[in-house]
């Protein structure tokens, strides 16, 4: 409940990633649990922003699984519900159009594998 929590943990695990990623700590490595906390936060942190945070936080996940070839950092159900979560919450107009995208997206990625 620290004002600077999220950062911090968002810092944290960057911190991590960049460890991993220049083989200095092969025990850095991320997790899609790792990255729980974080979309949670956004989720209920009632910002404006956090629907797009979140959205961006998969989208690195994503790079990391798919540039980087750190497969344990996939995102999974979880983490787009949680996105699904924080569109619900936020008082954005087009929170609907992109509860959709988000699913569309989902259902592209079980089909094609992303």
């Amino acid at each position: 409940d620290e004002p600077n929590a999220l950062s911090r943990a968002q810092q944290i695990l960057d911190w991590m990633t960049k460890l991993y990623l220049s083989s200095s700590n092969d025990l850095a490595q991320p997790h899609t649990s790792c990255f729980y906390p974080i979309l949670k936060s956004w989720a209920v942190s009632g910002k404006m922003e956090a629907p797009i945070m979140a959205e961006h936080l998969i989208m690195w996940m994503q790079h990391l699984q798919m540039k980087e070839g750190i497969e344990t950092a996939a995102p999974d159900t979880v983490c787009f519900n949680i996105v699904l979560s924080s569109w619900l919450k936020s008082k954005d107009i087009t929170a609907e159009k992109r509860i959709r995208q988000v699913f569309e997206y989902m259902d592209k990625c079980a089909r094609m594998g992303c």
